[in-house]
């Protein structure tokens, strides 16, 4: 018989088992227990004060069996909890759980209210959580919560702290969760979040390697929907990431699968789901395919889940304004071939995004963009308004609080805009605004490999920049533009080093201290090259804090010595009045080639002057680049149609760039016994890979007025007007040089050089007291150590070049495969005593096509270590050839410096391009690819 009175009783028993069952991240200890003894009471009392007959005996066992049950239940957990306390006298579990109950909870109204003040209470809660819940078996959970509350409020306002600090949570986590814990990989997936927001936004590689590795371990983990759905969705993403650093298609298709995976689990079942993070995501994943396949099938598919997840979100949500980027980015594909409908729709979504998004939401900048570019872009007939389109271009540019990309990218849509409009003064300020950003797009403390791959991503900036300037009449400006937005690297290196001088004169202990922080954040990507995606999390942490607190204290002292009376311009670009100085010794010529016009822009003691270059079109340019490049293969050194095709483009050098400025200069033959004039050529963009000073129509050097550059001038190349000054502050020794010799005749895993060893003893000929390594002996720690004892070096050893990381270009030598001497090794050394370095060996002055402005490469290199002046080569060289043309060198260096006229190696390279054009005249491929770099 059941009875008011049983029910209660049985209740009351079934709620001592309930809490005690209730898992910890749902009920406090405290909750517990007083669950516990308000059962075990109404359970006691009805034993004891129930009216006879109200109980029947398998009642009264079953109350007491449930009490028994639920007490042990609730005495198990709480010897752990003492024993955890005990070991944590810290951690508090019944504040941790209320903690995160409340975090959640106000973390929920800023994902409907975008209230930040929520926000941070929210973060305030679940920081007490994570803290409180020290060793507590759920605390996964809240570091997960903690975690993605930050992400959240970085994302919202851009303090980096905030992901420093999620991503440093997510490994504490994952470092004291037990293996077997449920909620391991909802964490593993925030951390991978964290991560990947983190490369996206500084552009560490092992950043994105980690979170993909830790997206693919989460995948495995995952058992619920959710942290599948979770796992999936930030796999998707990262391998985006990987596709967009190193544009191999199988990513991006992998990523595709995993998010069409989602939609479609999300579909099934009697209750479907619409997940707007995963059609946003779809829709930007298929977007990019499109870009990079053109299968229209993509764009169709991309528009179709871009739609469909902006449907399915309301104003506030988080998601509102990404969802309707991912939307707008497809619709620009549209209208910009001419799809006026989709430009209309676009302009609606974009503005829609706008509404009520606060003025310093660092997501602005992006809305911003692509209403910009959907009012004002190319493409459409109808719905244009540039000038509100320019406005909002120059908002995003110059948000403080956007990310340094997004602002870049707002920057140089501007500066479209306004260049396509005819206001180039307009397009110079835009791009002012992005070359001021363009070291911190390689910040300081990325490795150098990062550093190199961001500035690839945005070439050409400061060639577009000066033909602005020279369209505005502004030829000062251009040069001011190209010695500030190129060599970014290479003047990292410089900075500092030719100031330092006049620092010490001035504040010695200043000096001192500016020293060694440069020496230090300099050696930062050295110690921690060696620590990759591999590596434990915390030792990666440990290395990329290491490197940021180098550039911290670099940046605190650089800030002290500007703030010395009269060193307010410490370290800073080259202006046009410095170009001017360093134009005394010849005129400097840069030939700049963009989209928009070809100029050069010739230096001198009278001032800046520019020439159109009209013959010299960017797409002309590259064209002959390419015509070049594959006559001068090592296999078509020697073939006579290959061998025509070089003596194609060095005729159409003259035409279109040479013979304009060798007429504005008054370039010509010299007279019997007079002097050569000099020249220095600073190319950009695709003609530094172009031999600029072997210009010409070569059968016709015999001529009186031959239009051959080398029958001229004397030329040097110099990557900017700083590195040259740089170069020019070092002095001829008095005496005799002492050259290093490095001879390779046979380098593990390259082709033997029988004639390296010519090369040294043609060295030997001229100068007896030079040094020599050869082979085994020539090891990297050999070379650099005994480097700086020489004044001279050359080099008679193969290179290679790294196109994706220019720095770890190298010469071979001995150890090249376990120990190799790198262009950033090089680049490191200081050399007071140091003159000329003679490359003999391929390619060692050509720097990859991404990266031909920041001229990286063993060249620029030996220039940075200290030398003077270096000897190199644009393309492979033929061994005996090499060796001849070193010879001859040599012969004129020998009489230069016996003469008391110092190292006349341009002088040298010079006469020996000269012989060796009379030696091989229909081989041009054999002379015309040594150059002279330096003062």
């Amino acid at each position: 018989m059941v009875t008011g009175w049983s029910v209660v009783y049985l209740a009351a028993g079934l709620m001592v088992v309930v809490f005690g069952l209730i898992p910890d991240r749902h009920i406090a200890p405290r909750s517990r227990t007083m669950g516990l003894m308000a059962g075990g009471l109404v359970i006691i009392g009805l034993n004891t004060n129930a009216p006879d007959g109200a109980l029947t005996s398998w009642q009264r066992s079953a109350g007491s069996y449930l009490l028994v049950a639920g007490s042990t239940m609730v005495v198990i957990r709480s010897v752990q909890l003492m024993r955890m306390l005990r070991e944590n006298p810290d951690a508090d579990p019944d504040r941790a759980v209320q903690a995160n109950l409340e975090g959640r909870y106000r973390l929920r109204n800023f994902d409907r209210t975008s209230d930040v003040g929520r926000l941070d209470r929210g973060i305030d809660e679940l920081r007490t959580a994570w803290l409180a819940g020290a060793a507590w078996p759920h605390r996964s959970l809240y570091a997960t919560n903690l975690a993605t509350a930050l992400r959240g409020r970085y994302e919202r306002l851009g303090t980096a702290a905030d992901l420093t600090e999620a991503i440093e949570v997510g490994r504490e986590a994952l470092r004291t969760a037990p293996a077997v814990d449920p909620r391991r990989a909802a964490v593993v997936s925030e951390l991978a979040a964290g991560l990947r927001i983190r490369y996206d936004d500084f552009g560490d590689e092992d950043d994105l390697l980690e979170a993909v590795d830790l997206c693919r371990h989460a995948v495995e983990l995952a058992r619920t929907t959710a942290d599948q759905v979770r796992a999936g969705t930030e796999l998707a993403a990262a391998l985006a990431g990987l596709y967009e650093r190193r544009r191999q298609l199988d990513s991006l298709d992998e990523a595709i699968r995993t998010v069409e995976t989602l939609v479609a689990a999300g579909r099934e079942g009697s209750k479907p789901t619409v997940r707007v993070g995963d059609l946003t995501m779809l829709c930007s994943l298929r977007t990019r395919r499109f870009g990079h396949t053109g299968s229209r099938s993509d764009l169709d598919a991309a528009l179709a889940a871009g739609r469909e997840a902006v449907r399915n979100v309301e104003p506030g949500y988080r998601l509102y304004g990404r969802s309707r980027r991912s939307l707008a980015a497809a619709l620009r594909f549209r209208y910009e071939a001419g799809d006026d409908v989709a430009r209309i729709e676009a302009i609606a979504v974009s503005e829609r995004a706008l509404l009520g998004l606060p003025a310093d939401d660092p997501a602005r900048a992006g809305h911003l963009v692509d209403l910009g570019l959907a009012l004002g872009g190319a493409g459409a007939s109808v719905i244009i308004d540039r000038e509100r389109a320019a406005r909002l271009l120059r908002e995003a540019a110059t948000m403080t609080t956007a990310a340094t990309t997004a602002r870049v990218s707002a920057g140089l849509a501007w500066s479209e805009l306004a260049a396509a409009d005819g206001a180039y003064a307009d397009a110079v300020r835009a791009l002012d605004v992005v070359i001021d950003l363009l070291p911190r797009v390689a910040a300081p403390d990325l490795r150098r490999a990062d550093q190199e791959h961001r500035l690839g991503q945005w070439s050409g900036i400061a060639t577009t920049a000066a033909s602005c300037a020279i369209a505005d009449g502004k030829p000062g400006k251009a040069v001011d533009l190209l010695e500030q937005g190129r060599g970014i690297l290479l003047a990292r290196g410089i900075e500092g080093r030719s100031d330092v001088p006049a620092l010490r004169a001035r504040n010695p202990g200043l000096a001192w201290e500016f020293e060694r922080a440069r020496k230090a954040l300099e050696a930062e990507p050295d110690r921690t090259e060696s620590i990759g995606a591999a590596a434990g999390g915390s030792q990666r942490e440990a290395a990329r804090e290491s490197r940021r607190a180098a550039l911290a204290a670099w940046e605190d002292v650089l800030s002290r010595v500007r703030a010395e009376p009269g060193l307010g311009d410490f370290a800073r670009p080259t202006d046009t009045a410095a170009v001017l100085a360093q134009a005394r010794q010849g005129p400097i010529v840069y030939l700049n080639v963009s989209r928009y016009r070809s100029d050069a822009i010739i230096a001198t003691t009278s001032g800046v002057r520019t020439l159109e270059l009209p013959g010299a079109g960017a797409s002309v340019v590259a064209e002959q680049v390419r015509k070049l490049a594959a006559a001068v293969d090592p296999a078509h050194l020697l073939s006579p149609d290959r061998q025509q095709d070089v003596s194609a483009v060095l005729a159409w050098m003259w035409d279109a760039l040479a013979e304009p400025v060798a007429d504005a200069l008054a370039l010509q033959r010299p007279a019997p016994g007079a002097g050569w004039q000099r020249v220095w050529w600073i190319p950009t963009g695709a003609l530094a890979l172009l031999p600029i000073h072997a210009a010409g129509y070569h059968h016709e050097s015999g001529l009186a007025v031959p239009r051959t550059l080398l029958d001229r001038a004397v030329s040097s190349y110099a990557p900017t007007v700083r590195a040259l000054a740089q170069a020019r502050t070092k002095r001829n020794p008095a005496r005799r040089p002492r050259p290093l010799v490095v001879a390779m005749t046979t380098t593990p895993g390259a082709d033997p050089l029988e004639s390296a060893l010519t090369e040294a003893k043609a060295v030997h000929q001229y100068f007896p007291d030079r040094q020599l390594i050869e082979d085994r002996q020539a090891t990297r720690r050999e070379v650099l150590g005994r480097l700086p004892n020489h004044d001279w070096v050359h080099f008679a050893c193969h290179a290679q070049m790294d196109s994706d990381a220019p720095s770890r270009g190298r010469l071979l030598l001995h150890d090249h495969a376990a120990e190799p001497m790198t262009v950033l090794d090089i680049s490191r050394l200081e050399l007071p005593d140091a003159e000329l370095a003679f490359l003999s060996s391929c390619t060692t002055a050509q720097p990859p096509a991404a990266l031909a402005d920041e001229a990286i490469h063993l060249a620029s290199s030996f220039q940075l270590a200290g030398f003077a002046q270096v000897i190199a080569s644009l393309w492979p060289l033929l061994d005996k050839v090499a060796a001849g043309f070193a010879a001859d060198v040599y012969q004129h260096l020998d009489r230069s410096v016996r003469g008391g006229a110092g190292t006349q190696a341009a002088l040298a390279v010079h006469e020996s391009t000269r012989a060796a054009r009379e030696k091989y005249p229909n081989l041009p491929a054999l002379w015309a690819g040594h150059v002279h770099v330096g003062s």
